[in-house]
């Protein structure tokens, strides 16, 4: 609220306590007793002037030549005296009654002034007052002086109480931070209170004349005048408008109007305004915060789906075609795991950026979440253009992105679906370009994909196959099966890797991969990675248990899920006690893309595995982010070539140039190099030369090495 003017009158509230004076005697009453006492003396003056001239008359007529004889004599002189008296006590009768008269038609008078004064001080009370009531009472018994008197003394008493209540009003409207206002039937106000000055910065007399509408924002004409109709029709709700400060801005203002036109005091439309800029502004704030997105200033998931509700709606009631690009940024984990979140930040404002430069004006983009984006097109030839967009796009992701000192560049995955396809195959646009953007990030990223009914049919599946796997998981058809690990160039077997497979009902023997794949999109791989590293541990205890001359290591794949989790090495410390497996014969499995040393919690894990005394093996070594100060600082055992290499082995150049790398680099940090899915003898003898040590795979064991796992063991792949 605005403070009031420095030059404001200042009065009592209108509940301060009466002061001891109004407590004695009212008002009226003092100048009714006042006034008698004025009669009182004014008779006793005269008949005391009266003996007065009776006694000084007998000199005075001796001077005008009356015999002394009669001027002397007691009964001239008495007679003189009773003359005075009677003189007196007339002329103070007579002055009694024309006062009297007099005072009784001032009283009535005064009695009109009150209640006109009353009735347009805007206080809503007809009444006249004490004025009126003495007056009736007045005017039915008693002399004129008296009834005068009275009728005088209770109208000047209401007098003096209107213009008190007439002050006081004036002084509570002039303080009040609203803005009173009465505007005339053409719209102009007639009447401002001071408070315009400090909220809209006009002096009152100045805005007297002036037409409301010239203050509105031309933008809320249209509100203010509905608000008028419904004012007129006599149910009115407040109203929210901007009107011009003197000095050219807009204030945002909230008026409560009441409309007074048939009292004829008033005549007009009563109107109070206060400033709520302020309050708007935080509305405002408070609404972006709820529907904007605080990194890039996009609109969020919330705001987008309102849109896209409401392009729906257009789309049923006239046919209004849309569609919706899905976006994924590839790989932002390893530019936070790297660089830090900070730089991850710096490439989604980046990306955002891009994004929205490459659509129209009206189409909408939005951050849905994390590295999630989304564009909505409307219109005719929307889903040309959202192909069209999404191409732009994404050619524009592979252009470098400068994050502090680092140049970053990270692809961008998009689906593309048209609100007609996507009700072809039964479900929502939105939901159609997520599935296709999924298809483009799992066949090759940084492309587009437009949707297509078969994308839903295999979602359709997949969403199955991930329900049943969880059913799988509760209802014992899970097993492991276990690759061999042998020592190049020709033996022996020194271990097994698990590979958990799923004899799925109707589709038969689920291979270990796919079942990964399932595990992974459906947030089942911590529960399984957990069962598998509990069998495949009870396993190699029952192995060792039945051929103690054989060392052999047990590798279990472990999930960067299951490595952030910070019970992971718990898990394996309960695992190792329940079997009786001494730890140096678990290998733990992870992939390089989880080998950054500033992922504090993979690190912490790590950490407490090699404290147990856990073996840890790098997965796919060559095909991520790490390097000799990673690997120092995860003490790893072991490096595992990743297949393609060792596919191509025999034939490029290339990859045998790679692999000499990778030995090098577990020359330095004295770890062994595992080389993964052999297939040949030629195979195995190229790597052999190459300084790999271990190799893994089904079908290039040499002949007789399989070690025979007895009634304990689980199946033997290959």
């Amino acid at each position: 609220m605005a403070p009031p003017r420095a030059d404001a009158p200042s009065v009592d509230p209108p509940d301060a306590p009466p002061t001891s004076r109004d407590t004695r005697v009212p008002r009226g009453e003092r100048v009714l007793r006042s006034t008698g006492r004025l009669f009182t003396d004014l008779a006793i003056a005269m008949v005391g002037l009266g003996v007065v001239v009776g006694l000084a008359f007998p000199s005075f007529a001796h001077l005008l030549g009356v015999p002394r004889q009669y001027v002397g004599s007691p009964a001239f002189a008495l007679a003189c005296v009773g003359a005075g008296v009677l003189m007196g006590v007339s002329s103070w009768g007579l002055a009694r009654t024309v006062v009297g008269r007099r005072l009784q038609l001032l009283g009535g008078q005064l009695t009109s002034v009150a209640a006109a004064i009353e009735v347009s001080g805007l206080s809503g009370r007809l009444s006249t007052g004490t004025a009126a009531t003495t007056a009736a009472a007045s005017s039915a018994s008693g002399s004129p002086a008296r009834n005068g008197l009275s009728v005088a003394a209770g109208a000047l008493d209401s007098l003096l109480d209107v213009l008190e209540r007439g002050k006081r009003l004036q002084a509570l409207v002039g303080n009040a931070s609203d803005v009173v206002s009465v505007v005339d039937a053409r719209g102009e106000f007639t009447y401002v209170s001071p408070s315009a000055d400090w909220v809209l910065g006009y002096p009152p007399q100045e805005l007297v004349g002036t037409a409301l509408l010239d203050l509105l924002h031309p933008e809320d004409v249209a509100a203010a005048q509905g608000h008028v109709v419904a004012l007129f029709g006599g149910a009115a709700a407040p109203v929210v408008t901007r009107l011009r400060n003197r000095d050219g801005t807009y204030r945002w203002c909230e008026t409560v109007s009441s409309d007074l036109r048939d009292d004829p005091s008033v005549t007009g439309v009563v109107l109070s305004t206060r400033d709520v800029s302020e309050r708007r502004g935080l509305e405002e704030d408070l609404r972006r915060a709820a529907f904007h997105d605080h990194l890039t200033g996009l609109p969020n998931r919330a705001l987008f789906m309102r849109e896209l509700a409401a392009a729906e709606a257009a789309r049923e009631a006239g046919g209004t075609p849309l569609a919706v690009v899905f976006l994924d940024l590839d790989d932002l984990k390893p530019v936070n795991d790297s660089l830090g979140h900070d730089a991850g930040d710096a490439l989604l404002v980046a990306v955002a950026s891009r994004v929205s430069a490459a659509v129209r004006p009206g189409d909408v983009v939005a951050r849905l979440a994390g590295d999630e984006f989304a564009i909505l097109l409307t219109g005719d030839g929307s889903a040309a253009t959202a192909s069209t967009v999404a191409e732009r796009v994404v050619a524009s992701s592979s252009e470098l992105v400068r994050v502090g000192d680092r140049d970053v560049r990270s692809g961008l995955s998009a689906g593309v679906a048209a609100v007609a396809t996507a009700e072809a195959a039964g479900i929502g646009t939105l939901r159609a370009a997520d599935l296709a953007m999924y298809v483009a990030k799992t066949t090759g990223k940084n492309r587009v994909v437009t949707f297509t009914p078969d994308h839903h049919h295999q979602d359709a599946e997949q969403e199955q196959m991930r329900a049943e796997l969880e059913s799988a998981l509760e209802g014992d058809q899970l097993e492991l099966g276990y690759e061999p690990v042998w020592r190049l160039p020709d033996g022996p077997v020194v271990g097994y890797e698990a590979r958990c497979r799923w004899h799925h009902p109707a589709l038969g023997l689920v291979p270990a991969d796919e079942v990964r794949a399932v595990a992974e999109q459906s947030g089942l791989v911590v529960p399984i990675g957990r069962w598998v590293l509990g069998e495949a541990v009870a396993h190699a205890a029952r192995w060792r248990a039945e051929d103690r001359s054989a060392p052999l290591t047990v590798a279990v794949p472990v999930s960067s899920g299951q490595l952030e989790r910070p019970d992971l090495a718990e898990d394996v410390a309960a695992a190792l006690a329940r079997s009786g497996l001494a730890p140096s014969s678990l290998v733990v499995e992870i992939s390089e893309s989880s080998t950054d040393p500033r992922a504090a919690g993979a690190r912490a894990t790590l950490a407490a595995l090699s404290a147990l005394g856990v073996r840890v093996m790098i997965d796919d070594a060559g095909t991520g982010t790490a390097s000799l100060a990673v690997l120092r600082a995860l003490e790893v055992d072991a490096l595992r070539v990743g297949g393609p290499l060792v596919a191509g082995v025999v034939t490029s150049s290339q990859d045998r140039a790679a692999v000499s790398a990778i030995v090098a680099l577990a020359d330095a940090v004295g770890a062994e190099v595992l080389a993964g899915d052999v297939a040949t003898a030629h195979q195995a003898a190229v790597l052999h030369d190459l300084g790999v040590v271990l190799a893994q795979g089904p079908s290039a064991e040499p002949a007789g090495r399989v070690v025979s796992l007895g009634r304990a063991a689980a199946t033997v792949v290959g």
